[in-house]
C-alpha cells in the first residue's frame, strides 16, 4: 500500500492452499499456443504498432500546424495594427510639428501687429512732426519773405529818398 493503484486482490494466489484445507484444486488445461507468426505476420504488426506509436505524434503535430496558422493570421494582424500605429505615430508627429509652426507663427503674427502698430504710431507722430516742422518753415519762410519784402521796400523808399531822380 504504497500508493500504487490497482491493489492486487488479496487472498490465496490460483497455486497456493487456503487455509481451510488440504484440498488441491485441479490446473485447468493449458490453452493451446497460436503457432509462431509468420515473418510477413510479425512485419505487418511490428508495423501496427509504429503506426499505433505516431498517431499520438500526428495528433499532436495536427494541432500545432492548427496552431501555427492561427499564430500566422494573428501575426499578420498585428504587422497590420502595428503599421496602422506607425503611420498615426507619423502622422501625430507630423500634426504636432504643424501644430509647433503654426504657434510659432501666429506668435510672430502677434510681434508684426505689435511692431505695425508701433509703427503706424512712428508714422503719425513723424507726419505729425513733419506738418509741424514744414509749417514752421512756412511761417520762417513767410516771415523771411516779408522780412525782405519789408526790406525791400525800406530799401526803395530809402533808395529813393537817397537818390532823387
Amino acid at each position: 500500500s504504497r500508493g500504487h493503484w490497482p491493489h492486487p486482490p488479496r487472498g490465496p494466489t490460483p497455486g497456493q492452499q487456503s487455509s481451510g484445507g488440504a484440498k488441491k484444486k485441479a490446473k485447468a488445461a493449458p490453452t493451446p499456443k497460436a503457432p509462431p507468426p509468420s515473418g510477413e505476420e510479425e512485419a505487418g504488426a511490428s508495423r501496427h504498432r509504429r503506426e499505433e506509436a505516431r498517431q499520438p505524434l500526428l495528433s499532436e503535430l495536427r494541432e500545432l500546424r492548427l496552431r501555427n496558422s492561427v499564430l500566422s493570421a494573428e501575426n499578420a494582424q498585428v504587422s497590420e495594427m502595428r503599421a496602422e500605429v506607425l503611420q498615426a505615430v507619423e502622422e501625430n508627429g507630423a500634426l504636432r510639428t504643424l501644430v509647433k509652426m503654426q504657434t510659432e507663427m501666429a506668435s510672430q503674427y502677434v510681434q508684426a501687429q505689435q511692431t505695425g502698430e508701433l509703427c503706424k504710431e512712428q508714422v503719425k507722430r513723424g507726419r505729425h512732426w513733419w506738418l509741424r516742422f514744414k509749417a514752421e518753415e512756412l511761417c520762417v519762410a513767410r516771415e523771411t519773405s516779408e522780412r525782405n519784402e519789408v526790406r525791400a521796400k525800406l530799401a526803395q523808399e530809402d533808395g529813393s529818398r537817397r537818390h532823387p531822380i
